[in-house]
């Protein structure tokens, strides 16, 4: 059995006191999978299989976030880096294109 997180914004914070919360009644951590849909349509086109509240972000530098992003590393300070939350690969048959506001790569 699986928990879906989708729909909104799925962000640590929330998602860390959650786990922890719904953990003591043995909830197993692996059991949240966050992922990107459409909550209106019921959808869901990418799932983050195995999540766990240690490795289920990534972390940038806040200097990268206008071009070309660039992973932070666990010496950088938290006041340089935004954190994502992994959703996931995309599921077969489905592309993913991300552009900016004038279409572009």
């Amino acid at each position: 059995k699986f928990l879906y997180n989708a729909g909104e914004q799925v962000t640590m914070p929330v998602v860390s006191e959650f786990m922890s919360l719904a953990m003591r009644y043995g909830l197993r951590e692996s059991a949240m999978q966050p992922m990107y849909g459409m909550a209106e349509l019921h959808t869901g086109i990418t799932y983050r299989l195995g999540f766990t509240v240690a490795t289920g972000a990534g972390r940038w530098l806040k200097s990268s976030l206008r071009g070309v992003l660039e992973r932070a590393g666990s010496e950088v300070d938290n006041s340089k880096v935004v954190s994502f939350v992994t959703l996931g690969s995309v599921i077969p048959g489905v592309c993913i294109r991300v552009v900016d506001r004038n279409n572009v790569l």
